[in-house]
């Protein structure tokens, strides 16, 4: 699924910013947010060939998956994302009174549990988003490159072909892309290639929070890029906060 002809990461750095007029303050609330680290040793289950495979197809359920262990946290290393000189303070956001607030709810709304099937509890924004999930038979979510590309290294992913290249010649792309994951079908899926799961995760927290379930406008690298996200409305967490029900970067297919 590689893009030929385009330089890697190391060498190529894109710049996200507002478009003019909205998002000022969701962009200020995003630095924070840059410099979350979610662990990418969290679990991401993904249907299996020897775990009642026939079965799903032929009734669209799936087997009973452990409960997922998620490591959320802000990030002590030397790897992780520079955080901006300015502190954060209550001024810059008017939806928080404190970080640690902030922090709270992205906990909430990315992986807060709720029920997308006949299971309790049996999805989060987070699982659906950056892992993906088979629900009546069709693959849902899947918006993760680096998910990706593990499943096709383990035969699990058949890549048929992208209906979509975006604009940029350097990374992050974008494609819109059709596939088969164990056994199950993605008419579309459209995917960021080439960035870290750090900035996927800061673009759609920041697009949720300051436009939730609407298309988010921005520019990427000089091209304009545009972001959906959804909110889950059929259960809710803290006063009526909704959690994330999906957030993905459009292609012109979509």
């Amino acid at each position: 699924m590689a893009a030929a002809g385009k330089p890697s990461t190391s060498t190529t750095r894109a710049t996200v910013m507002p478009a003019a007029g909205s998002l000022e303050t969701a962009a200020r609330i995003s630095r924070a947010c840059v410099a979350m680290r979610v662990s990418r040793t969290a679990a991401m289950p993904s249907p299996r060939r020897s775990c009642g495979a026939s079965l799903r197809r032929s009734t669209g359920q799936t087997p009973t998956k452990p409960r997922r262990k998620t490591s959320f946290s802000i990030a002590k290393t030397a790897s992780r994302p520079r955080r901006p000189e300015t502190k954060w303070t209550a001024a810059q956001s008017h939806r928080y009174s404190s970080e640690q607030e902030f922090v709270d709810d992205l906990k909430n709304m990315w992986f807060g549990l709720y029920s997308r099937g006949s299971e309790e509890g049996d999805s989060s924004g987070f699982e659906h988003v950056f892992s993906g999930e088979v629900k009546k038979g069709k693959v849902t979510g899947f918006h993760n490159w680096i998910r990706f590309y593990m499943q096709e290294k383990e035969g699990l992913v058949d890549y048929y072909s992208h209906i979509y290249d975006g604009p940029w010649d350097s990374y992050p792309d974008v494609l819109a892309m059709q596939f088969n994951w164990d056994g199950y079908y993605k008419e579309v899926g459209s995917a960021f290639i080439g960035s870290s799961p750090e900035f996927e995760f800061a673009l759609y927290s920041l697009c949720f929070i300051a436009r939730p379930g609407r298309v988010c406008s921005l520019s990427l690298g000089g091209h304009p890029l545009a972001i959906q996200t959804y909110t889950w409305d059929k259960s809710t967490y803290g006063n009526g906060k909704k959690y994330i029900a999906t957030a993905y970067v459009v292609s012109s297919t979509q």
